[in-house]
Order: C-alpha cells, then sequence, then structure tokens
C-alpha cells in the first residue's frame, strides 16, 4: 500500500505502481470536500475505481458531475440533492447515482456521521452487464459481445437489502481493517456491481407488472412511486399523511396506494410505521435514549405506539430488545443487520 500525505488525509492506492486498481481515500473533515469529491477523482475513476470514506460532523461537496456512484452512511444523515430531489442516506439505505448526474451532499451534524462512497471505474458496468448476458458456450470467444447499451439504474434511496448491502459491509470492513489487496478489492467492487444490476433486474421486473399498457406509463408511475419513497426515508420523523405522499407522487390518492402496494409490497402507512420501528431499534441498540425519548424522535406520538409497532415489525418491546444488547446475546452489527 503506498501512503501519501495530502494535508492530513491519507491516500492510500491499492495495486501496482504503473496501474493503479482501487484507490482508497480515508480523509479529514476539512479536506473531504475539496480533496475527496473533486475533479482529480473524476480523472482517476477513468482508469480506477475508488473508495471514499469520510467522517465528520459538517462534511460538504459541490453540485457536480461524477463517476457511476454508490452510497451509505452510518451514525446519522448525508443528503443528496440530485436534480430537484433531496435525499437523505442513513444508516437504513444506499442511494446509487448514475454516472454524469450532477450532484451535491451535505452532513451537518451534532456527532460525528461516517459516509462511505464507491465510485466505479469508467467501462466497469459495461463489462460486468456484457460478462451476464453473453452465453456460456461464447465465453471463451475472442470477440465476445460486449453490453454497448446506455444503462443506468434506479435512482433513489433503496432499503438496506440482502443482496447490495452485506457486499457493501464486507468491503467496509476490510477498507476499516487497512486491506492492501488490490485485486481482491477490485474483484468485490466488480462483484458488487454484478448485485447491483441483479437488484435492478428485480425491480425492472416489478414495474414490468403493473397493470399498465404502455411501458412508458409503467416506468412513470415508478419513478413518482420513488418520490413518496424518498419522502418517507427522509422524513419518516415528520407528520405524512396519504395526502402528502400522494402530492409528492403526483398522483391521486387512490392510484398511487395502488401503484406503492404493487411495487412495494406494503401500504404507504405500513411502509412509513416499518421505517420508523427499524429506526427506532437501531437507536435502542446504540444509544441510552429512553424508550419515550426515541418515539419523539422517530415521529411516534407516545411510548405506547412505539411499542406496539417494534412488536408488530420486530416482535419484541423496547425493553426486551436493548436486553438482549446488554446481555450480549446480540453484538450491535447483528443486531442491526438482522432486519
Amino acid at each position: 500500500m503506498l501512503m501519501e500525505s495530502e494535508g492530513g488525509s491519507s491516500v492510500a492506492t491499492l495495486a501496482g505502481e504503473l496501474s493503479p486498481r482501487v484507490t482508497v481515500r480515508s480523509l479529514t473533515e476539512p479536506l473531504f470536500s475539496s480533496a475527496a469529491m473533486s475533479g482529480s477523482l473524476t480523472e482517476l475513476c477513468r482508469h480506477t475505481s475508488c473508495i471514499v470514506m469520510a467522517q465528520g460532523r459538517v462534511l460538504e461537496t459541490a453540485m457536480a458531475t461524477r463517476p457511476l456512484m454508490i452510497a451509505t452512511a452510518r451514525a446519522g444523515r448525508d443528503t443528496f440533492t440530485v436534480g430537484r430531489r433531496k435525499m437523505a442516506v442513513t444508516d437504513d439505505t444506499f442511494l446509487i447515482v448514475n454516472e454524469g448526474r450532477p450532484h451535491a451532499s451535505a452532513i451537518r451534524s451534532e456527532v460525528d456521521v461516517e459516509t462511505f462512497r464507491i465510485l466505479f471505474r469508467a467501462g466497469l458496468v459495461d463489462e460486468v452487464l456484457g460478462a451476464l448476458v453473453t452465453p456460456a458456450d461464447r465465453l471463451l470467444e475472442r470477440d465476445a459481445p460486449q453490453s454497448t447499451c446506455i444503462f443506468e439504474f434506479s435512482e433513489g434511496l433503496q432499503s438496506h437489502d440482502r443482496l447490495v448491502s452485506p457486499v457493501l459491509r464486507y468491503i467496509r470492513q476490510h477498507v476499516i481493517s487497512g486491506s492492501e489487496d488490490s485485486v481482491w478489492l477490485e474483484e468485490q467492487i466488480a462483484y458488487l456491481l454484478e448485485r447491483m444490476l441483479l437488484s435492478h433486474r428485480a425491480v425492472v421486473r416489478k414495474v414490468q407488472a403493473l397493470p399498465c399498457a404502455r411501458v412508458e406509463t409503467r416506468r412513470e408511475l415508478y419513478r413518482r412511486v420513488s418520490l413518496a419513497v424518498d419522502y418517507i426515508e427522509t422524513c419518516f420523523d415528520q407528520q405524512i399523511s396519504l395526502d402528502l405522499l400522494a402530492k409528492v407522487a403526483c398522483l391521486s390518492k387512490f392510484h398511487f396506494q395502488r401503484a406503492f402496494c404493487a411495487l412495494l409490497g406494503l401500504t404507504p402507512r405500513d411502509y412509513l410505521q416499518r421505517k420508523r420501528a427499524f429506526v427506532a431499534r437501531r437507536l435502542l441498540a446504540t444509544t441510552h435514549l429512553s424508550a419515550s425519548e426515541i418515539a419523539l424522535r422517530v415521529g411516534y406520538a407516545s411510548r405506547t405506539s412505539l411499542t406496539k409497532q417494534l412488536r408488530r415489525w420486530t416482535g419484541a418491546p423496547p425493553g426486551q430488545l436493548r436486553q438482549r444488547m446488554n446481555l450480549g446475546t446480540e453484538t450491535a452489527e447483528e443486531f442491526l443487520v438482522a432486519t
């Protein structure tokens, strides 16, 4: 691992001297916006994938176009502005931003918040997608077909899942441990991208199943429902009504609820209650706040409402959930990943 100082930040290039594969930048708070997400990093991603990790209370990046990126956050909110959409990435979600899409981000918190981002090398999507669609009997052909389509992921907040999120966590853990195996990191980033493509395919199938005759109508419905999902994930601690969500999605209440259920498998109200319950569960595991304080922080009117929803979505009341941590039957990581 080649280490060089950059005004207090540490920059680690993981690879051979002439052909870097993956660059890891662990940046201090003051240098995040100027160094981590500058044009030089975008230029670097023409040749290598990059991992950017930073922690602080005030971390901002200006509006700019960057490579394809997936971002997560821990212990707080990393708020992205993509076009006219504002989306807060939290412990429960990840965000994919397509290559060339102008976006900015901001963390402003009273406690340290971690942002973890992977920026993918230019052309890597075509390589991974080409490998996925190439028949096995053509893999040894010198001129095996490569994907040349203009591909875009669905942009919007996505809840952590069992397809993409485990790989993200695995890469993060190895970066924190100081892994110097560049080839391994490159393989894991390509594997992560494969999982992202498979997850996208599952979304496309749900969109195709919508009872609409026109393809354009199905895509537009998905886009509008995604706006409402972003709103719930970002503003879950506020008062949210069905009328408000339908307005955010620019749909009538009837059509909005029908499309939401078809795509998410839950009513908008249940989705909101589940989100609040999972955030409350995390706060029980990671803070010393009382159940009443947590109830108010996540948007419940009372401790009674919190207890009811925790029983429904996690199977246990606040006292039992916190007791598991105190007894050491689950680590904090296991506790949070269980959902």
